[in-house]
């Protein structure tokens, strides 16, 4: 969602304008605002035309009951775009708009996830790995000396 423009942005915007330049204002706009292109178009044409550029829309609610269940259910099964379309049916927003929703709720997944998973390398590290070969070896030598020993002990006595 955009963010009411402030007034150094609009001074900015005007000059843009006072100087021909319609998509600088209107890219200047979206820079600073946060707003889609049709949002930005529509405000710099109210600006250009001497009136206040609109609010912006209200912030929809996020999806409640079945919905969400239905939105949580389509990301565990890994289906991002039938999350980002219950998503958008649910709360009348436009395809950006859904997208960076759906993509902020796994990120928090993730990020929720990361202290399990290292805690678990972590675990996993500190347990000893020895290859079969090596431990063969070993023995191989610890009963070769042992075997050296007591013959040496018995030829010499």
């Amino acid at each position: 969602m955009s963010e009411p423009p402030r007034a150094g942005t609009l001074d900015q915007v005007r000059r843009r304008l006072a100087e021909q330049a319609k998509m600088f204002a209107v890219k200047l706009y979206r820079d600073k605002t946060g707003a889609g292109f049709a949002e930005a178009k529509d405000a710099i044409e109210r600006i250009r035309t001497g009136r206040a550029p609109a609010p912006p829309p209200p912030a929809p609610l996020p999806p409640i009951g079945t919905e969400a269940r239905a939105v949580g259910e389509a990301l565990r099964a890994g289906n991002d775009i039938e999350a980002i379309r219950l998503y958008r049916a649910a709360t009348g927003v436009g395809l950006k708009e859904a997208k960076d929703a759906i993509d902020a709720i796994l990120a928090e997944k993730r990020a929720r996830a990361r202290p399990a998973a290292a805690a678990k390398r972590v675990v996993e590290r500190r347990r000893i790995k020895l290859s079969p070969v090596l431990v063969l070896l070993v023995l191989a030598a610890l009963f070769g000396t042992i075997f050296g020993l007591v013959l040496f002990l018995f030829s010499s006595g």
